[in-house]
């Protein structure tokens, strides 16, 4: 039995030790926990629970989504998943998220941008280092200042940057240009500016 929390490249290891496509196993529609996952050359290597304690093994791509649980769309990899689809919401899924089975409207909404339909999709770029730091620390600090509007978090931010060292700001800016290497390599056209006349 499969959880349809899986995108349609996903493999299933079966109770036999075989590899299967999700699509070929049983559709069963409960939440999985999320519990470990181990980086292969091209894909990783997952296990989930069910309700009942099983353990599901599955491989799924680098770029794949999971819908969590108070947390909304989630990746192993979000630079990567960000640069197929270009959304650059997601967070990083962690040991104990409950990854929701996805409809199939959901599925249909996040097609990968180099889809035949993708002509009418605006791809936005990747962000730079202090949007990903800021995407890291956001929530954080809108926890410890409750009733904070987004200008007065976004003035929080901005210092707690600028008191940054030097070593941590370049972590950040690596991050930024691995992201853009992986973006341009996927949406060539979206950088690509109108000359203003």
């Amino acid at each position: 039995t499969v959880w349809m929390c899986f995108s349609a490249d996903t493999k299933i290891l079966t109770p036999g030790h075989q590899w299967e496509d999700v699509s070929d196993v049983p559709r069963r529609d409960e939440p999985l926990t999320f519990s470990f996952c181990q980086y292969e050359t091209d894909s990783v290597l997952t296990d989930f629970r069910d309700s009942s304690g099983v353990t599901v093994t599955a491989r799924v791509s680098e770029s794949a989504l999971f819908y969590v649980r108070d947390k909304g769309w989630c990746a192993l990899r979000p630079s990567i998943a960000a640069a197929r689809y270009g959304v650059h919401v997601f967070l990083f899924l962690c040991p104990g998220d409950l990854c929701q089975p996805v409809l199939f409207q959901e599925e249909i909404s996040l097609e990968s941008a180099d889809s035949t339909n993708s002509s009418s999709i605006r791809v936005k770029r990747p962000m730079n280092s202090f949007m990903l730091f800021a995407k890291k620390y956001r929530l954080e600090l809108t926890r410890l200042h409750p009733g904070r509007d987004n200008r007065d978090i976004s003035i929080l931010l901005g210092e707690k940057w600028r008191k940054l060292s030097s070593e941590e700001k370049k972590r950040y800016a690596r991050e930024a240009q691995t992201l853009a290497e992986v973006h341009k390599r996927s949406h060539p056209d979206c950088w690509k500016r109108k000359k203003s006349k």
